[in-house]
């Protein structure tokens, strides 16, 4: 086990920040400009002679590769930091190795994030290997690191053997599809992961395709989160299928993946039957009246879902009234976001008739349709009025009745 030395380096307005939060159970580090000698100090005074400490957030600062040996030889010793975040940093493949080094018998941690360091596919072995041993962490995020198609094998190699992580990020890691089988074939023998976020990740139809593949026999996922892949129309009807068969899966994130009205049709068939999605993000995907039309015909049968986003769309007047007509007869739904949709004082109107009667819906966004007028404002006045139990967030917030 290393010993703790008193830092060579001082920083009196850190130190005296550590000083004044050390009977807390929580320490807020980010942006101070820290750097690896800075490291030195927090790993001492924070990490070494801090007997309540549990979350230290490091993020968006400079600590890299000798910051990363001090904090580890103090963790190493500590037994209360269970959330560790240190996004944003330099730690790189040196950093890395010091930090595994560590997690190879560090039994108290259980939140780690490493989003954007420059760790790279090299460094992700050197992670992996220790985390095939470790038995505590349960959420690790690796967004933005460039780990590519080589770092993805790794952690499929890891997803095969660990029963404890639960929560895996992904996001910007250059995943594509080859890396999407490979953490598909992972999921069909994993039994712990519970959230999934790949987004941004260049998946397209392939990579949707092995994904729902991997879904139909998963049982434990529960949140899958693929924004920003151009996934299309295809992919979404891949995915539909799995929303037939699937029984855990409860929030799917497919905002901006180009499914357009066609995805939606899919989609919204599948939703038909669906019993157990909650949570369903579309927004970003050109999806129209037609779209929408899709949407409220599954609505009306759908039982489950609670919460839609449907911003940054071309839902207008035309497909306002369709959802509205099934907001007339869905108990399910509490949030509905229609942000962006050039929706004008008509499309308010019929919205704030349906709603008037339906007391399931507490959350309504119309904010930036820039067509709304004066009427608008007075159709959903009128609506808070006879609905208490609804909140309207129209045009940026200037509106906020509850």
């Amino acid at each position: 086990m290393p010993v703790l030395l008193p830092p060579r380096h001082h920083n009196e307005k850190l130190e005296q920040i550590i000083t004044n939060h050390k009977n807390d159970t929580e320490l807020d580090l980010r942006s101070k400009n820290l750097t690896n000698k800075d490291a030195e100090i927090i790993a001492y005074y924070a990490l070494g002679n801090n007997k309540t400490l549990s979350t230290l957030d490091l993020g968006h600062n400079k600590i890299g590769g000798q910051g990363m040996k001090h904090l580890s030889d103090a963790l190493l010793l500590n037994t209360t930091i269970t959330t560790l975040s240190l996004a944003h940093n330099k730690i790189a493949t040196q950093g890395t190795k010091h930090l595994s080094g560590m997690l190879r018998s560090n039994v108290t941690l259980t939140t780690l994030d490493l989003c954007s360091n420059d760790i790279g596919p090299q460094a992700m072995k050197y992670l992996i290997d220790a985390l095939k041993l470790n038995r505590t962490l349960t959420s690790l995020n690796l967004s933005e690191n460039q780990i590519g198609i080589q770092g993805v094998q790794y952690i499929t190699d890891l997803l095969r053997l660990n029963t404890t992580l639960t929560k895996l990020q992904l996001d910007i890691n250059h995943v594509g599809n080859e890396g999407a089988q490979c953490l598909s074939d992972a999921l069909r023998s994993n039994k712990t992961l519970i959230i999934l976020i790949l987004s941004r990740n260049d998946i397209e139809v392939q990579g949707a395709q092995y994904l729902s593949i991997a879904l139909q026999s998963n049982t434990t996922l529960t949140e899958l989160d693929l924004y920003g892949n151009k996934i299309g129309k295809e992919g979404a009807k891949h995915l539909s299928g799995v929303l037939r068969l699937n029984k855990t899966l409860t929030t799917l994130n497919l905002s901006r993946t180009q499914i357009e009205n066609e995805g939606v049709h899919h989609l919204s068939n599948a939703l038909q039957s669906n019993t157990t999605l909650l949570n369903l993000n579309l927004s970003e995907n050109e999806i129209g009246q037609d779209g929408a039309k899709y949407l409220s015909d599954a609505l009306r049968l759908n039982k489950t879902l609670t919460t839609i986003n449907l911003s940054w769309n071309q839902i207008g007047n035309v497909g306002a009234q369709y959802l509205s007509d099934a907001l007339r007869v869905n108990k399910t739904i509490t949030s509905l976001s229609l942000y962006l949709n050039s929706i004008s004082d008509a499309g308010v109107k019929y919205l704030s008739d349906a709603l008037q009667s339906n007391m399931t819906l507490t959350k309504l966004n119309l904010g930036a349709n820039n067509e709304n007028g004066r009427q608008g404002h007075e159709y959903l006045e009128e609506l808070t009025n006879k609905n208490t139990n609804i909140s309207v967030n129209l045009w940026y917030g200037i509106v906020c009745m509850q």
